[in-house]
């Protein structure tokens, strides 16, 4: 029995690859930017659109967030030997919202 196990084992090739760092933290960075940004629509909606300036700088903050957080997603995916998974997703929810962002920003200098 603990033959067969060791053959088996021995068979099995790992890769040792890891996740990126840099994904990781991207895809950290971008569910961050996601969620913060949704609670303050939603704040924004509870107050009949007359929300404070502070509504306005958070969201600059997070236009900055999700910048960080896209170059740090870009890097994650340009690593050799390394699982891609985190930084494409971190890559693609920053781009998100980084897009919503800027409509938004936009949509509110046209009115």
């Amino acid at each position: 029995m603990q033959g067969t196990i060791r053959k088996r084992k021995e068979r099995a090739k790992f890769s040792g690859r890891t996740h990126s760092r840099r994904g990781l933290i991207s895809m950290i960075f971008g569910i961050i930017s996601i969620l913060v940004f949704l609670m303050l629509i939603n704040y924004a909606f509870l107050l009949k659109g007359q929300a404070s300036e502070y509504v306005g700088s958070i969201g600059i903050f997070l236009f900055m967030f999700s910048i960080i957080g896209l170059v740090l997603g870009i890097k994650g995916l340009r690593e050799e030997d390394v699982y891609k998974m985190s930084s494409t997703i971190g890559t693609t929810f920053n781009l998100i919202a980084l897009l919503i962002l800027i409509a938004v920003f936009i949509k509110g200098i046209l009115q």
